[in-house]
């Protein structure tokens, strides 16, 4: 004999819940019924700190792992998914040591970025005063806007210059950032801003540079050239590119 009925005999022998049929049928109808365990969310689903618990379609629980530092939570195909994100972010592309040359060449620039934003910092030279140029693409054609003090200066078009002529050989207090806005478009100017300070070899304290300005060029700008004017090698400085969305 079952054990449903073994339990229906002994009810229905002491009067409890009625006949033998009427028990059966109870119990019959309660496994019918849905199995109370399944309603509630598996504590085995999740097995990691973080993890998060969704729908991955009606009633389906399913688990979603915990994302890396910095992820943000974001909806893929219907779902949630923990995503990098992308806007604003900046990547560093490269990193060049100003030193032992009178010119040096950054190339092969990604084009994987909406703009550019380099750091140039610490920068001496081997002798004299000097001005710092940043020539686009190695660019001798009058191509770019060259600001001295936010002023253009139109004899010499074909670099940026951060800021006023007469740089410091030996003091590395000349320190400039300078976004590129667009620079891969091939067919529009591309305007810039830079900032920094920069000691003035005829000034005791560095001065403030604040410049701005736009470009002629219309190719995309994949390398610059870093040259002076003094005609003494760097002695020291970095330069910093980054890719920024």
């Amino acid at each position: 004999m079952s054990r449903v009925r073994d339990l229906a005999s002994i009810l229905t022998a002491s009067s409890v819940l009625g006949t033998d049929v009427e028990v059966a049928t109870a119990i019959s109808n309660h496994s019918a019924a849905s199995n109370p365990h399944t309603e509630y969310v598996q504590k085995t689903l999740t097995t990691t700190t973080g993890d998060i618990i969704y729908a991955s379609g009606a009633n389906t629980p399913a688990r979603l792992g915990i994302g890396s530092t910095g992820q943000v939570l974001n909806v893929a195909g219907g779902v949630p998914a923990w995503t990098t994100p992308t806007s604003g972010s900046m990547t560093l592309l490269s990193t060049t040591t100003l030193t032992g040359a009178a010119t040096i060449t950054i190339s092969s620039i990604s084009q994987s970025y909406t703009n550019l934003y380099i750091l140039i910092t610490g920068l001496t030279v081997t002798t004299g005063t000097y001005t710092l140029k940043l020539k686009p693409n190695a660019s001798t054609a009058n191509n770019y806007t060259s600001l001295r003090g936010a002023v253009a200066e139109s004899a010499n078009p074909d670099y940026i210059s951060p800021g006023y002529a007469g740089h410091s050989a030996s003091s590395a207090v000349n320190d400039y950032a300078l976004t590129i806005y667009n620079y891969t478009d091939a067919a529009a100017r591309k305007p810039f801003h830079l900032v920094g300070i920069a000691k003035m070899a005829s000034q005791i304290e560095p001065l403030g540079v604040s410049n701005f300005g736009a470009t002629n060029l219309t190719a995309a700008i994949s390398s610059f050239e870093l040259n002076n004017d003094s005609g003494g090698n760097f002695t020291g400085g970095t330069v910093k590119i980054y890719g920024v969305n």
